[in-house]
């Protein structure tokens, strides 16, 4: 059974083992539903890092 993990852009969830992209940051791997969301995360990775601790909604967020 795969393992499932949350995009932290868009909050989608993915499959560890069949996602389309995926980066490590302080030690942790993020996985990712699309290349866009990668490059996302990595031009500003605290922001979405920080969101996720936070359990912030993401559109929200990114909708100010």
């Amino acid at each position: 059974m795969a393992n499932d993990s949350v995009d932290p852009v868009c909050g989608m969830q993915v499959e560890e083992d069949d996602c389309a992209a995926k980066t490590e940051y302080q030690g942790k791997t993020y996985f990712f539903c699309t290349l866009d969301c990668k490059k996302r995360f990595e031009d500003n990775p605290e922001k979405f890092v920080v969101a996720e601790q936070r359990g912030v909604d993401r559109d929200a967020s990114e909708a100010k």
